[in-house]
């Protein structure tokens, strides 16, 4: 069995695709203040999935309001407590790796969006690179 297809691997792989699900889905309506909201119609609406044009600072935002979205859900109770047990090593994983993952200073998007690629880690990446981050140990 490969490391990238042992069970842990592979739950991180299906906790990965269900964040960047949720992140697509509540970006637009749910994660993006105001102002960002009518940057994104602006820029960034039809250029791609959310998760590959806004950071890891948006994934923050995800994750405060995902208790509460995962309440409404219709995940079995048995994946439940699985993705539950799985945040916490993911918020450490988070923090471990802060430098790389986040910007140092929070930048509007607009002109980034109208410009080039934001700098900073989209989700997707941060979220793939979960499993066997840059420097560390993999969560377990």
């Amino acid at each position: 069995m490969t490391k990238a297809s042992t069970p842990g691997a592979v739950a991180w792989a299906e906790l990965a695709a269900g964040l960047r699900a949720y992140f697509d889905a509540t970006l637009p309506k749910l994660l993006l203040y105001r102002q960002e909201r009518e940057q994104y119609d602006k820029f960034a609406r039809g250029r791609g999935a959310p998760s590959t044009l806004y950071g890891a600072e948006h994934l923050l935002r995800l994750l405060s309001r995902l208790p509460h979205l995962l309440g409404l859900t219709d995940l079995h109770p048995e994946e439940l407590k699985r993705l539950q047990a799985k945040l916490p090593e993911l918020y450490k994983f988070l923090v471990r790796c802060r430098s790389e993952i986040f910007l140092s200073t929070y930048e509007l998007r607009e002109a980034l969006l109208s410009t080039r690629r934001p700098r900073g880690l989209p989700p997707q990446v941060a979220l793939r690179n979960l499993a066997s981050p840059p420097g560390s140990n993999p969560p377990t």
